[in-house]
């Protein structure tokens, strides 16, 4: 059975608790420990959309919005999705604290995931919305609409255009959708024990599925064979699982909300190698094509470019975003 579509209107919280007493210190490398500190309650996501506030009958309809473009766009660029603001802003990856260079809010509700495949084109998850919309670059008006994706939060495209889709659902029923390349209804779905969120593929089209498990209520990693509907449980166990990538090393770079932060864990390994901290929060996460760089996202507060693998922060974009969920990079930095 498909996932329901979700609604078209959006519940904004009546006020955002501030988060207090937070660290100023840029992020460090840290010796992981042996097991997460602390549990945060299963399902916590710190997002404005309350699963309750969602009527699951209502059809969404995208919203024309009034986007913008630079007529020029630099080679290197990086994709933000501020869900609040019902917006995917672009911005050249150099600089200081940059401005956009453009936003796409065509085809966007309450956009979270990003992903940039191999030809350009970006991925947007709209987890009030229940869809994906794709983009050629340069471009904001989305070329192609795929429909069925539930509360979607991640995606990625496979090296043969496959779509993968997380369907967070509640954070309990989860599932992950997939697309026949060129295709925009799914072609099977694929049930996971609890809500799965970041997705990850190595340089043989291995499907990683970071996902907070209801059973044992913490974050865990499911790895799928090409073709395969049976992931293999990697033994991975932290806080609360985020955004996930892979770097070129094939180290699985997945981010725990707990810490908050980013553990990388070496192919097979099922303890972190090292972890990047520092953060008031961290969801999303993405890589430069050239690994030098990588991208986190803090919720309600900035995007934070950070010196990998060393782990120094020095540069975060605040300009204009009001809350940022997902973030890609262009050219892309995942397999």
């Amino acid at each position: 059975m498909f996932p329901k579509t979700r609604t078209s209107t959006i519940a904004l919280a009546a006020a955002i608790v501030l988060l207090a007493g937070c660290s100023l210190a840029g992020p460090q490398i840290a010796a992981p420990p042996a097991r997460p500190t602390s549990q945060a309650p299963l399902g916590h996501r710190l997002d404005f959309l309350a699963q309750r506030d969602r009527d699951r009958e209502l059809v969404w309809r995208a919203n024309p919005g009034h986007g913008w473009i630079s007529s020029s766009l630099p080679q290197h660029i990086v994709y933000v999705s501020d869900e609040g603001g019902q917006t995917v802003y672009i911005f050249p990856q150099l600089g200081q604290n940059q401005t956009p260079i453009g936003m796409i809010t065509s085809g966007v509700l309450a956009p979270n995931g990003l992903f940039v495949d191999a030809h350009g084109d970006l991925y947007v998850c709209n987890f009030g919305g229940g869809t994906v919309t794709v983009y050629h670059r340069g471009s904001i008006t989305p070329f192609r609409t795929l429909m069925g994706a539930g509360s979607a939060i991640d995606v990625v495209v496979g090296l043969d255009g496959s779509v993968y889709v997380s369907d967070w659902d509640s954070g309990s029923n989860g599932r992950i959708v997939e697309y026949a390349p060129r295709h925009t209804s799914p072609s099977q779905t694929i049930d996971v024990n609890g809500g799965p969120e970041g997705l990850a593929l190595d340089k043989t089209n291995n499907l990683f599925v970071a996902y907070n498990d209801i059973t044992s209520s913490d974050g865990e990693v499911l790895e799928f064979a090409p073709g395969s509907t049976t992931g293999t449980n990697l033994g991975i166990h932290i806080g609360n699982a985020g955004g996930a990538t892979i770097d070129s090393d094939q180290n699985l770079l997945l981010v725990d909300q707990n810490i908050p932060g980013v553990d990388v864990f070496p192919p097979g390994q099922t303890t972190p190698s090292k972890q990047i901290t520092g953060f008031s929060l961290a969801f999303d996460v993405a890589l430069t094509a050239s690994d030098d760089r990588l991208w986190i996202t803090q919720p309600f507060t900035a995007v934070n470019e950070v010196k990998y693998p060393s782990g120094k922060t020095f540069n975060s974009i605040t300009n204009t975003i009001t809350s940022a969920f997902g973030v890609a990079t262009s050219p892309h930095g995942s397999y």
